[in-house]
């Protein structure tokens, strides 16, 4: 079983912080996107719904109004989640810090969707194309970031030698921390975007290329061992309990799409970041590790 250390110090982290509550707005087209996609994903395995490319202007997000400062880099949009974020008192006990990091997510995707508001509602009225095509690639991360979660729990629990599927008390920390991380990433997205900086996402996008290299060469490597598990299923095993491989199998290849199209979308949609980046295929390829580590990376790392 894979090691749960950076998980549960990200608990840790979230455990010794402090915690300010504000109100958000929550009736909004983001937030209900949101509710709707997750609502959806509970229960109906499905591919993310491709954004049509020639629905995305050129110059999308390049002159979005907000923000007039982007972000300073990834580290302070953490700190500023955990502060306002994280549980006001520590945790007596496991299921008591499994209720506080999924209180503490619920507030985090709140922030997430009032920054991206900002930037989203302007347009409802001054570029409705825009508003639409960014609505969609919203719609799309929400249902990709459920898939890569889920894939990220269950790698947790795999048993790539034997076949079975192990489970514990620690279940739902993986997943969770894969939340804390996209949502995190997203808010950093939501504020460049904002403050038309697309130097900002474009400098993280660079620094997370080696992690992201790695981390699309392993899956690649889990997902030919499932289909191999899918090909000759596992005998009964003394520790451990079935593992649904062909499932798992078909979640990696729903999180390389979701990536590809994501990527696409947001390259497409910001001339200013395709040319930070090196023009649009080059933003293509590196966007796409961007975006695979936003599901399937190191919480501790970031």
């Amino acid at each position: 079983m894979r090691s749960l250390g950076p998980v549960l110090a990200l608990s840790f982290l979230w455990l010794t912080t402090g915690c300010e509550r504000r109100p958000d707005p929550t009736d909004t087209p983001t937030a209900r996107a949101s509710v709707a996609v997750t609502a959806a994903t509970t229960s109906v395995r499905e591919p993310a719904a491709a954004v049509p490319a020639a629905s995305v202007p050129a110059t999308a997000a390049a002159s979005a109004p907000g923000r007039k400062r982007g972000p300073r880099g990834i580290k302070q949009v953490s700190t500023e989640l955990s502060k306002r974020c994280g549980p006001k008192k520590d945790a007596e006990n496991n299921l008591e810090m499994k209720m506080q990091m999924s209180e503490s997510l619920d507030c985090m995707r709140r922030k997430m969707n009032a920054d991206l508001d900002e930037v989203l509602l302007p347009l409802k009225k001054s570029d409705p194309a825009r508003f639409k095509a960014l609505m969609s690639e919203q719609a799309t991360w929400n249902r990709a970031l459920e898939v890569s979660c889920r894939a990220e729990e269950e790698l947790a629990w795999l048993n790539f030698d034997d076949g079975s599927r192990d489970d514990g008390t620690a279940r739902g920390y993986a997943y969770m921390g894969c939340l804390d991380t996209a949502i995190t990433e997203r808010v950093l997205y939501a504020r460049a975007m904002g403050a038309s900086d697309a130097a900002a996402l474009a400098r993280r996008i660079d620094e997370v290329q080696p992690r992201g290299s790695k981390v699309k060469a392993h899956l690649a490597d889990r997902k030919k061992a499932a289909v191999r598990w899918v090909m000759t299923p596992p005998g009964k095993s003394e520790f451990g309990a079935p593992a649904d491989w062909k499932a798992f199998a078909a979640d990696l290849d729903t999180i390389e799409k979701n990536d590809a199209e994501l990527a696409r979308s947001t390259c497409a949609g910001w001339a200013d970041l395709a040319r930070a980046l090196g023009g649009e295929e080059a933003c293509r390829k590196k966007a796409e590790l961007y975006y695979v580590l936003q599901g399937n990376g190191d919480p501790s790392e970031r």
